[in-house]
């Protein structure tokens, strides 16, 4: 085909793709047999992969893929096509238009790990995106790691079709459908078969609290906190029915259910039941609150639905089963030889088996049966979470981070396993053979278990929010969280050799990374007391710092490799890098007020130590090449209305630069005892990072605000106020080593970089989590992400960049600088609210900018 046809151009010119090429030309090659040429244009062309992709769509160059994989066995043509299929998702997270910069630096931050074992096509990839970044006309942050999740693990799909967090999923296997409900009001179906969105169903104006779908997998049921009950087709997605007020508008997601069996859909929360039949018709409606039981000192509560028999227990002790349709058979139970009133804390339905199992306040499980049997066992557990396998033969409880299972298949309650987790277990579920079972965490984990053994089988990490829902069926996992708008689809049977690296726990309580990030100090809870060492060479623990109290805050000495770990007790623990067994120790003063920040000087001179009720200032030194620490030199008392300190940095002329909780900002002077205020912040001070030289210091705030200071003389030169869709607020900073910029770490889980002398903003990279540490590292950073990621960056910034150049091209947001007036002798600000409206920017109104381009006002 080459020799008789002219090779045609991939661009006809900037921004005009040579369309039928790119459809066509995988075709040709794939069916003439021409593999070279297949891998050199197309699976091994990064600037064909990104044409296609912003032309057709990314999920075009999957299925090209897809076709590739029919005819050519290549594991690194699969590990490309899953890192589209994890690349996908993010672009429609961000609703822009797709950039180069953007495709490329996605490409490298997920494959560059695999650079080396797949040379061919993987390695040339990343070496085309990394020279192409480092050469582009516009400012670029190039990865040089894998910092975001790599393709071939267990995560299969992302799908993000809905607009707020996930509170409710439901799947059909044998139809393989998933349904999912989400907090905005909408509904989503998808084929799981090919993990297209098949449906969007609306009408709902409140929260989606239940979905469920029908035996016949033909219908699906939603139920939301607008009041309403909805049913669907999943057929042709049209609404069937529609009763407006199935439940009391706004009540809590916890507490309403949602119950379907071949005649009737039951809802019911703790103090109400409503029945309909099947088309709609109300058959019976009850509040519990106006039960006419002689004992009105408290309510009655719906402890679940039994077939068509609704278990209520009365505010007098007494269980009613009763059928909505025939009072006939209405069955009363009580406790024998109880006296105290029952309070329920969790129950579960066991509707197979037709029993009710409650665990009380008192400490007892009770199991109550459509009969009318009550038998009560001491129960020690107080659980969050209570569920039976399909089965009914085990029951799943988790309390704090323990998740329990019993034996319940016969009369007794016997437990078998203890999980324990990191973290709040808040989601579990168990395979339909009971071999299997899958943990949600709040520390954003996954962990599948054996049910017959108790070992942990694997951690499945990228869900970057924790777990709230997690189904499993057919060695699949789906996994959702009120706190995100996609569902996770996980495949168990992945091949294990392309496993993520292993890192950091997610939300730890304290962190600290050395220079050269190859170390990472973590705290994993508030209250642990234990620093443990992370060798991220190696991707393991390398040692556990025991410590007398709770840990409070963390800070390295970079080039004396020193780790500062202030306690609550007061005390502050110092432990040397290369001899963490040595330790030295700071005593309390004598107030034994708590530590709450540690900051070392830029030459590393000196360390200030800020308590409750003073700061301390510290010499670092040492004596027979051992370091010590000498002091306190000098301290100043803090007066009681004074507010925490909540950030802080040491100058090397012995200045601190502190911000508290309050807002306030100060520069206390230890040689001169004076302290200067600066200008306060509206928010919590979040951050303070001075400059390498000692020139420039940023403060940063949870309100979004940062400011940019010149230290000698002191003087506000920028004021810098960025504004998106996601959580606002500066986390961490850091300086170039030039000073002549300034990395930040927001919550909205992007990095920025500004401009130290005009201001401005120059780049902004989503990154997935929040960037909660970082550190100057050779022409770039070093950084820690709230998910545990080590990322590794090299800043390019042109001499001239292009008036037209747009930071804000790939984000939807807007940013404004208010710089000081150079030529103004007075050193007044002045002000440009042109384009800037902060009000386009309400959270609720997230399609406000679809339509408007980001704007950018700067001062120079």
């Amino acid at each position: 085909m080459g020799s008789q046809v002219p090779p045609q151009p991939l661009w006809f010119a900037p921004g005009l793709a040579n369309v039928r090429k790119l459809q066509e030309l995988p075709y040709h090659l794939l069916h003439a047999g021409l593999w070279d040429e297949l891998q050199q244009e197309v699976i091994g062309s990064a600037e064909w992969l990104f044409c296609k992709s912003r032309v057709c769509g990314v999920s075009s160059v999957i299925q090209d893929l897809d076709q590739c994989s029919q005819y050519l066995v290549c594991i690194e043509t699969s590990l490309l096509r899953d890192a589209l299929v994890l690349i996908e998702p993010s672009l429609d997270l961000l609703d822009t238009h797709l950039d180069m910069s953007l495709f490329y630096t996605e490409l490298l931050a997920r494959l560059c790990s695999l650079a080396t074992a797949f040379p061919s096509v993987i390695g040339r990839l990343c070496s085309h995106c990394e020279e192409w970044l480092l050469t582009c006309p516009d400012p670029s942050l190039v990865p040089k790691s894998s910092f975001l999740l790599p393709p071939g693990g267990a995560l299969q799909h992302t799908l993000s079709r809905l607009q707020g967090g996930v509170l409710c999923v439901d799947v059909s296997v044998e139809a393989e459908l998933l349904v999912a409900g989400s907090d905005d009001g909408g509904v989503a179906v998808w084929s799981l078969a090919d993990q297209q969105l098949l449906h969007s169903l609306l009408g709902h104006t409140g929260a989606v609290l239940s979905v469920k779908v029908t035996d016949s997998s033909a219908h699906c049921l939603s139920l939301a906190a607008d009041g309403s009950l909805r049913s669907w087709s999943l057929t042709d997605g049209q609404q069937l029915l529609c009763v407006q007020e199935a439940l009391p508008v706004d009540s809590a997601p916890s507490s309403v259910h949602l119950h379907l069996s071949d005649k009737l859909i039951f809802v019911y929360t703790r103090t109400q039941v409503k029945v309909w039949k099947l088309d709609g018709a109300e058959l019976f409606s009850s509040s519990c609150n106006n039960d006419d039981d002689e004992d009105k000192d408290g309510g009655s509560v719906v402890l679940g639905v039994l077939g068509e028999s609704v278990v209520t227990l009365c505010a007098s002790g007494l269980v009613r089963i009763s059928h909505p349709n025939d009072e006939a058979q209405t069955v009363e139970t009580r406790q024998e030889n109880s006296q105290r009133r029952l309070t329920v804390v969790e129950s579960v339905t066991l509707p197979q088996r037709g029993k009710v199992f409650v665990v009380s306040k008192a400490g007892f499980l009770h199991q109550i049966s459509k009969t009318g049997k009550w038998t009560a066992n001491k129960f020690p557990l107080v659980p969050s979470l209570l569920s039976v396998t399909e089965d009914e033969k085990i029951l799943l409880v988790g309390s704090d981070q323990t998740l329990s299972l019993f034996n319940i298949d016969r009369n007794s309650v016997d437990g078998f396993l203890d999980l324990q987790h990191d973290d709040s277990v808040l989601s579990a579920c168990v395979s339909s053979d009971n071999r299997l079972l899958a943990s949600g965490a709040a520390d954003q984990l996954i962990r599948i278990w054996s049910v017959t053994t108790g070992a942990l089988l694997d951690t499945l990490c990228g869900s970057n929010t924790p777990v709230t829902s997690v189904l499993l069926f057919n060695r699949f996992v789906v996994s959702a969280s009120t706190a995100a708008a996609s569902i996770h689809l996980w495949n168990l049977n992945y091949d294990t050799c392309h496993k993520p690296t292993a890192h950091v726990p997610a939300g730890c309580a304290h962190v600290a990374v050395t220079q050269d990030a190859d170390r990472v100090f973590y705290v994993r809870q508030q209250s642990q007391t234990e620093v443990i060492s992370w060798n991220n060479n190696t991707g393991s623990v390398s040692e556990h710092l025991p410590v007398s109290a709770e840990v409070c805050c963390l800070e390295v000495a970079q080039n004396k490799r020193l780790l500062f770990c202030g306690l609550a007790s007061g005390t502050v623990l110092i432990y040397p890098l290369a001899l963490p067994l040595e330790t030295l120790c700071i005593p309390p003063p004598e107030s034994l007020c708590r530590v709450l920040c540690v900051a070392v000087s830029g030459q590393e001179k000196h360390v200030a130590v800020a308590y409750e009720d003073s700061v301390c200032l510290f010499r670092i030194t040492s004596r027979e090449s051992f370091p010590t620490v000498e002091g306190p030199l000098d301290a100043f008392p803090l007066s009681l209305l004074h507010a925490p300190l909540s950030a802080m940095a040491l100058l090397s002329d012995r200045r601190l630069l502190y911000g508290t909780s309050c807002g306030e900002v100060k520069l206390h002077d230890f040689v001169s005892g004076s302290s200067e205020g600066l200008e306060p912040h509206c928010s919590r001070v979040s951050c303070v990072a001075v400059g390498n030289h000692g020139k420039h210091a940023l403060v940063g705030s949870e309100d979004a605000v940062q400011r940019l200071w010149n230290l000698n003389p002191l003087v506000l030169e920028h004021t810098m106020e960025y504004k998106g869709f996601l959580f606002e607020g500066v986390l961490c900073a850091a300086f170039s080593e030039n000073d002549q910029f300034v990395f930040t770490g927001s919550q909205d889980r992007t990095v920025k970089v500004w401009d130290v002398s005009t201001g401005n903003l120059l780049y902004v990279q989503y990154v997935y989590s929040p960037v909660v540490r970082m550190a100057t590292f050779r022409n770039g950073f070093v950084a820690l992400s709230q998910q545990g990621s080590v990322i590794r960056e090299v800043f390019r910034c042109p001499d001239h960049i292009r008036p037209d150049y747009n930071p804000l091209r790939n984000i939807r947001a807007q940013y404004r600088v208010t710089s000081r007036d150079r030529k103004n002798q007075e050193g007044q600000p002045s002000y440009d609210y042109e384009n800037f409206n902060p009000a386009q920017l309400d959270l609720d109104r997230m399609g406000a900018l679809r339509d408007k381009p980001s704007a950018t006002c700067c001062i120079l």
